[in-house]
Parts: structure tokens; sequence; C-alpha cells
């Protein structure tokens, strides 16, 4: 659903809405997303039955009898399909007009533990509809007070309760996550199904967008572990890499995550109003402030960890079951000095990890307990945690070096700055020379060999290397990298690497399928078995696609898209394509906000970037009244809102 508003601007801010009320307080979110569900207001009832009457020949009570509970919009057509009922016109207006009449439902559950990645994607759909609504953002981010906060049964555990004395004497963190019976047996509370977070009042507790984006920066924030690089996994779950399921009891942390937390802290370092206040509830703006105090002491990393892992801890104690109700206003100048000083932190974590990583991103990192003690309980006696291990408490922390991961290097590139290009330029090519490119595939793997990890990592090294998570080409994540060298402007690298790569590419005899569809992975050259390399397993079309689509879009569109600023509103077509994008004619053509056809002319054939970058230097704009001349690469304000509006039906972009 990433680039759903670009391919349809009617969507809006419906996708940002929807995943953002999923947010908890904590920072974190339920697993499954179910369908939305539908409930019929009694006061409408009324205007239900006369539009039943109207439009159904004999409505039968089961359609009032379906509407007096939640319902889908498939429950209706099944249902009058099994009573046979005779509908005048089209079905498809009845069940809008019922739509109409009802308060869409949004459903989730908590599932089963929290992901490390899975609040990575949600800025993306922020992002998306900027490109098409960047006069809107203000609207987005501040025009509605609506989001609401997931209220689940599963929490986090503090340390005390999961920092553990194996039998062979080794600190492992087990039992992170606790599906609170007490929370459970609160009166309305599903534990099964979805519940909002409500003040003690039992009103619910709702913000605006940039609300919650601070809620969600300040919780994973506080997540930096011991050494100050990685965000922690004590959600009891890894990241993207599931069969790396051991990291969390190792103390496991991710470099993806501080990456996009980086990204995150930027886009509201520059969102932030410059003035005004923004309200938040009190334990939240609490929690806030005592992370502010650590930033503020001079402390070394263990400190400043175990400092702000205990403001983290009181923090959810107090939010457990209810917020106080209590409001608390922090101005934007004072939460653009936080973001700052987070921005910061955040800096100094990425270079301090390509420094352990010599010069290439990490992945992931785990720690070993140097220094630990037995904890006791209130009466002296050896504590035992829930777990049934004996706790314990730890002193500090040994780093312990993981192989190298293709994670790590995709998400710097899609988090560093234009001026951070060289570095990452580098970086690429320092990453060609280890384990993880396939020289013989030309492609790049999930990791170079693991085979010296412990199994205690998790499931990925009971794999066949070169199969499934474990040293295969997943497609997913090398086009993840893709893309991220093409959002680091890595433009002649990225057309080097995508030739050899990308699956048209392939040949059909050796991929083993058609090479106009994905798969989960190809088996690498890494597997025992060479009649197999090169070979796709596992028909998908979600994660690889996706990323795909944001590849497509980075090429036909490049920084370009629909803009605001002093001129008001514009479209610029800003393509970063190489000349053999383009047919015998000097011609491509892409499709944008799903009507309108936008067909670059090149004739002689350069590349849309380099030194000798072609540039569109002139555009025809076709719609109802006849064609129209602009001259630049930037349509102006009444063109550009009849493009977002359907009413374009050709842009032909010609260059120089």
């Amino acid at each position: 659903r990433r680039h759903d508003v670009f391919f349809n601007p009617a969507i809006g801010d419906f996708n940002v809405h929807h995943f953002f009320s999923l947010v908890q307080m904590d920072g974190y979110n339920p697993l499954e997303i179910r369908p939305f569900r539908f409930t019929l207001p009694k006061e409408n009832l009324e205007q239900a039955k006369k539009l039943l009457e109207q439009q159904v020949e004999d409505p039968k009570q089961t359609i009032l009898k379906l509407l007096e509970h939640p319902f889908t919009p498939g429950e209706i057509t099944n249902l009058i399909a099994r009573d046979q009922m005779k509908v005048k016109g089209k079905e498809e207006d009845l069940v809008n007009g019922l739509l109409s009449l009802s308060d869409e439902q949004i459903e989730a559950t908590f599932k089963e533990g929290y992901w490390s990645d899975h609040w990575d994607y949600d800025l993306d759909l922020i992002l998306d509809y900027l490109r098409i609504f960047p006069d809107k953002e203000q609207e987005l981010l501040f025009g509605r007070e609506d989001y609401r906060f997931y209220d689940s049964v599963g929490l986090v555990r503090p340390r005390k309760e999961t920092y553990v004395i194996t039998k062979k004497g080794k600190v492992r963190q087990y039992g992170s996550l606790d599906e609170s019976k007490e929370k459970a047996m609160q009166p309305g509370f599903d534990k099964d199904g979805t519940n909002w977070l409500q003040n003690t009042k039992g009103e619910l507790v709702t913000t605006n967008l940039f609300g919650k984006l601070v809620t969600l920066a300040v919780n994973k924030f506080a997540l930096l572990d011991p050494f100050g690089m990685g965000l922690e996994m004590e959600g009891g779950r890894p990241g993207w890499n599931d069969a790396m399921n051991g990291l969390p009891g190792l103390f496991g942390s991710g470099m993806p995550e501080t990456l996009e937390l980086k990204r995150l802290i930027s886009y509201l370092r520059k969102a932030a109003p410059k003035e005004g206040k923004q309200s938040l509830p009190v334990e939240l703006v609490e929690f806030l402030r005592s992370i502010q105090t650590a930033l503020n002491e001079k402390l070394s990393d263990f400190a400043y960890w175990d400092q702000v892992a205990t403001a983290r801890e009181a923090f959810r104690e107090k939010i457990q079951f209810t917020t106080s109700g209590e409001w608390a206003e922090v101005s934007y100048e004072e939460l653009g000095e936080l973001f700052e000083k987070f921005a910061q932190k955040l800096d100094q974590a990425c270079q301090k990890a390509l420094e352990f990583g010599k010069g290439i991103m990490p992945t992931y990192f785990t720690y070993e307990a140097k220094e630990f003690e037995p904890r006791l309980d209130e009466a002296g006696a050896l504590y035992i945690c829930p777990y049934g291990l004996p706790g314990a408490i730890v002193k500090s922390f040994d780093i312990v070096r993981v192989p190298y991961f293709l994670e790590g290097p995709a998400k710097y590139c899609m988090a560093c700055a234009r001026e951070e290009q060289d570095q990452a330029r580098e970086m690429c090519q320092a990453l060609k020379k280890t384990g993880v490119y396939d020289e013989k595939l030309g492609m790049y793997k999930t990791s170079e060999s693991i085979e010296e990890m412990s199994g205690e990592n998790g499931r990925v090294r009971s794999f066949t290397p070169g199969w499934l998570e474990r040293e295969s080409i997943f497609l997913h994540m090398e086009y993840k990298y893709f893309l991220g060298m093409l959002h680091a402007g890595l433009y002649k690298e990225f057309y080097e690497e995508t030739k050899k790569a990308l699956i048209p590419y392939q040949k059909p005899e050796v991929y083993g399928r058609s090479i106009l569809e994905n798969s989960s992975f190809l088996a690498s050259s890494a597997n025992p078995d060479p009649g197999v390399h090169g070979q796709g397993f596992v028909a998908r079309l979600s994660g690889s696609t996706v990323e795909m689509l944001s590849m497509w879009i980075g090429m036909f569109l490049g920084e370009g898209g629909f803009v605001y600023d002093e001129q008001g509103l514009g479209l610029v077509l800003q393509p970063r394509l190489s000349k053999e994008m383009f047919d015998a004619q000097g011609m491509t053509s892409f499709t944008l906000c799903g009507n309108c056809l936008v067909t670059y002319h090149n004739e002689e054939k350069k590349d849309c970037f380099g030194e000798e970058e072609g540039k569109i230097y002139r555009m025809e704009v076709k719609t109802e009244e006849g064609t129209r001349e602009v001259l630049g690469n930037r349509l102006p304000s009444d063109l550009a809102q009849k493009v977002r509006e359907g009413l374009v039906k050709e842009i032909h972009g010609y260059l120089d």
C-alpha cells in the first residue's frame, strides 16, 4: 500500500490514518490487520430502511439483522445472493449507500510479538501522500485530531523480569513479552480484537498525526542499545529477517531501525512549525523530558542507556491500562531543539557503526554481559524471573560482531543525505568485495557466510546455505538495496548493478519461471547444488514488487513530482533514466496518477544524470481545451492541479 496514492490520488490520507491509528502509545503496533468492518448508527437506521425499500424488491429482515452488528460489504452481497433478493439498479450503489450511512471500524489484533521493524513503513505512507499532495502537508499533520492509540494485551516486560542467568552461566534476555491477564479481564476489553487506549474517565485518547509522529520518535529513540548504535529488539521478535529469531535473546539490536529513525527525525525537523505548541499526554511529555535530561548529562553510553531504559519502563507502567487524561503543551521550538539532539545522537550512532563495520554499515549487533550479578528479591533470596530462571543485573556488555547482512547497507543508502553520497558510494564498492556479493550471479545475498555464527542467533543457521533467508538472493532485500542506491543518487552504479540483477534481465532457462514475475528468493551460488544457482523459488507479489514500483517512480520522476512553494503548486518532471531506457526513437513513457501518459523525448539518447545530464527544457500538455506548451520542467499551478484531478491525458517532455 506504499504507493496507493501515487496511482490513485482519491485515496487521500486513508492509509496514513489507518496505519498511524494502530501505533500504540508505547510505539509498537499489532501484528494482524484485519478487513475494515462497518457499524450503522441507530440514528441512521430509518434512512437505511428507506434505502432498502427503494432499491430492493421485498427487502427481507435478514439485511436489517445484519446491520445491527459490525458488517463488511461482502456480507451484504453474500446475503443478497443467498436470499435471492432482486436489487433495482446496481448492487454496488446499494452497498455504497449503506456504507455512506455507516461508520468505519479499524480492525486489528495483537496476535504475537512485536517485530522491531514493523513501524519502518509508516513514514513511506506519508511521503507517498506528500508526493501528490505537498500543498496539504499542514492539513495532514494537524487537520484532524481523531488519531487513536491501539491498546494491546501484549506488554514488554521490564529488564528485571527478562535478564536471566542460564544454566551455562550466560546472561540472556528471555520472556520479553507478556500477555496481561489483568488487562484482558477489564470490562469491555477484547484480547483477541480491537481495543483503543482510554483515559481514567473512559474517554478515548486521541491526537493529530504530528502527535503520533512525536510518540513514535520518542519511543524508538529510547531503544538505542548499550553502545548507542542499534535499536534494541526487546519486543521478542527480530526485524525484517524473521529467521534471525534468536537475536532478542542475545540482547540483539539493529542498525536498520536506527537508520529508519534517522529518516523519521529528519522529516520531523523539516515539518515541525516554528511557532505554537503541541498538546501531548502528560505521561509522554514526562518521558520525553527524561530523555532530554539524559542527553544533557555527560554520560557514558552504558549509563545513558541504563537511565533512558529505566525511564522507558516507568513510562510503560504509567500507561499500561489507561492514561491519566491530563495533557501538557510543548512548544514546537522545544520539540525542534529535542529533534536536533536526537539527530546528532543518531548521526554519531551511524558513524560509530560504520567505523565498527570498517566502512560497511552493519545490520545486527548482539551483546554478552561482561559484568553482572544475580538479582535478589526484597527478602535477599535469589530472584526468579517469570521465564523460570534466576534474574541478573548487568553492569557492562561486550559487543559481538555479526557477519555482514545486506539490510544495513540498503537502509543506509535510503537514509543518507546527499552530502553523504561519497561515503555511500565507498560503502557500496566495499560491500561488493565481501561475501554478500554473489560474483557468479552478479547479485546480492542476504548476507555473507554465517557458518561461524552461533546457532543461538536463530533458525537461519538450520537452513542450507543459499536457501531461504540464509545467504540466498532474497529479492525483497536486494531490491531494497537497489532502491537505496537510487535514492542516494548513485545512478551510474544503480544501472550497472540492476542490468545484471533485475529479474527481467535473467535467462528464463536458469530462472525457471517467467522473467515478468518475481520470486521470494533465488538460490545463490552458496548453495551446494550448482543446478539450482539462479533459480527462483516461491511466487511472491508483495515486498519485491513494491520495491520495484518505488524504483520505477524514482527512475521516471527522480526528485520531481508535485511540489509546493512560494510559486504555489507545481509538477516537476526530473527523470533519472539511463539512455538505454529509451527506444530507437529516443522515447519512453510512464503513467502518472493512474491516467496521465507522460512521454519523454530524448533524441540525443543522453543519460538523465551525470556530467552531461539530459534535462527537460520544454513540455507539451494535452487537455480537453487543447495543447499547451510550457518552457522548463515545471508545470504551473493550474496545470498541476488538472493533472492531479485526472483532467490531463498526456504530457510530452523534451530533453536537451
